[in-house]
């Protein structure tokens, strides 16, 4: 095909599929593009491209889909929020073992416009936190964190200050020595990033650092209200009930 074809289709974002009965159908590869183009009436036709993208990103949730299938839910440094489709990791503990709640991973990517989600062709573990492995603690507060922002990121708004900021809260997960108020600190920061920042003069005890369960559990439910006040349908995390047993 001509070389100026190929740049011309390159440029391409195409919504739509097209389906010709007398083709003379050819697949090609252009860069990060794959596209399926065919010849009609000396014309070259598009018929849908395929878009590779690669980007970091910190897994909120990791679901089955049907038999074979999964959905990742992950918050990428390249495009916000994004739910991935993921086939053949269920048998596999290596791959299960990238999507624990809060991994930073590497994720690469088909898009195709004409489906919803994109499917996860590549992933690898960027960060591997030692800590977590056999610590209930930490690994119920990476969970709280990963839930909070499932509930809280819903869109494909990138952003990557948020996300360095992420993977910074990851880092803190995994080497803070008072895990035990971690979450707390999380979240102050999470809504003063989001556009909420807590207002001292008007709610002071929600910026305390507290020093006992009782005073833990308390400023937990009144910042899990904070939240509820600033979003619509914002749901309480389930993994709140997990925090609260595992911490004394």
């Amino acid at each position: 095909m001509p070389n100026h074809w190929a740049v011309h289709l390159r440029k391409i974002v195409q919504k739509y599929c097209f389906f010709f009965k007398y083709t003379n159908f050819l697949t090609k590869k252009c860069k990060k593009i794959d596209f399926s183009y065919c010849t009609y009436q000396n014309k070259v036709v598009l018929l849908h491209t395929i878009m590779h993208q690669t980007t970091p990103a910190i897994v909120l949730s990791f679901q089955r889909h049907g038999e074979h299938g999964h959905i990742l839910h992950a918050y990428t440094r390249a495009s916000g929020r994004v739910n991935y489709m993921v086939y053949g990791a269920g048998s596999k503990r290596k791959s299960q073992g990238q999507f624990l709640p809060l991994s930073l991973v590497e994720l690469t990517a088909d898009i195709r416009p004409q489906r919803d989600c994109p499917t996860l062709s590549e992933s690898r573990l960027i960060y591997l936190p030692t800590q977590l492995e056999g610590d209930m603690r930490r690994q119920a507060v990476a969970l709280f964190i990963a839930e909070v922002l499932y509930r809280t990121l819903r869109h494909p708004l990138p952003d990557e200050e948020l996300f360095d900021m992420l993977v910074s809260v990851l880092h803190e997960v995994n080497e803070a020595a008072d895990i035990e108020n971690v979450h707390i600190r999380f979240m102050i920061r999470f809504a003063a990033r989001l556009g909420w920042a807590i207002d001292e003069t008007e709610f002071p005890e929600l910026l305390l650092i507290p020093t006992t369960r009782t005073q833990r559990n308390e400023q937990l439910d009144a910042l899990c209200t904070y939240f509820q006040t600033h979003l619509d349908d914002w749901q309480l995390p389930k993994s709140i009930d997990v925090l609260r047993e595992v911490f004394i």
